[in-house]
């Protein structure tokens, strides 16, 4: 389940959730109000929200009509076929992100990033987690 520690990292990022009870299903937006309602009744309400996972890092997003590659609008250089082996990676880079096949793993994000993601609505929790408590953000469109 989402804590309220979670939920309000994205709160300035008008994130979108996906609202569940008795069977019923919608799509809102994240807000401080909504957050804490659906938190304190967790036992009758089910909330998950809809972000990227890190694996789309290497991939093109779009984010209020800008479409572009995180890694390389972060970074500056093309990390589209970035096999996460290449020496021309910034130490920056090399530092924070594992790559194996095709996956992006944190090891850790400077503050600078960690913002930028939640921008852009990455989820940078435990990405085992889509499918439970936050809904792969393509699975959507």
């Amino acid at each position: 389940m989402i804590t309220l520690k979670e939920a309000t990292l994205y709160l300035p990022y008008k994130v979108k959730m996906k609202i569940s009870y008795q069977g019923k299903e919608k799509i809102d937006t994240l807000d401080i109000r909504k957050a804490a309602y659906l938190l304190e009744n967790s036992d009758k309400w089910k909330f998950q929200l809809i972000l990227n996972p890190l694996s789309e890092l290497t991939k093109e997003i779009e984010v209020e009509g800008e479409k572009f590659i995180p890694l390389e609008k972060l970074f500056g250089e093309k990390y589209s076929e970035w096999d996460g082996e290449s020496e021309t990676i910034p130490a920056c880079v090399a530092h924070t992100y594992n790559c194996s096949k095709g996956t992006v793993l944190p090891k850790f994000l400077p503050y600078w990033v960690v913002d930028q993601l939640l921008e852009w609505h990455f989820w940078i929790g435990d990405q085992s987690r889509f499918g439970q408590d936050i809904i792969d953000i393509n699975t959507l469109k």
